[in-house]
């Protein structure tokens, strides 16, 4: 018997450009985050399962905030 198979696993994405992410709150544990443009996190902690910062975006993560990749 072959028991292979094959799974399209699909991860939802928030993406930050323009200044604002694209789903209104930016992503959750279980969403991957894209930064496409400047970004400072100002207050805003980050919660992702994968973090993509894209060519010329500059990311700056405030004193007393936390990116948390899970």
């Amino acid at each position: 018997m072959d028991y292979s198979s094959e799974a399209t696993i699909t991860i939802a994405t928030a993406t930050y450009a323009s200044g604002a992410w694209d789903n209104i709150t930016g992503p959750n544990a279980t969403m991957a985050a894209v930064i496409s443009d400047t970004f400072t996190s100002a207050g805003t902690d980050i919660t992702a399962c994968s973090l993509t910062v894209n060519n010329n975006a500059t990311v700056v993560i405030s004193s007393g905030n936390t990116v948390t990749l899970s």
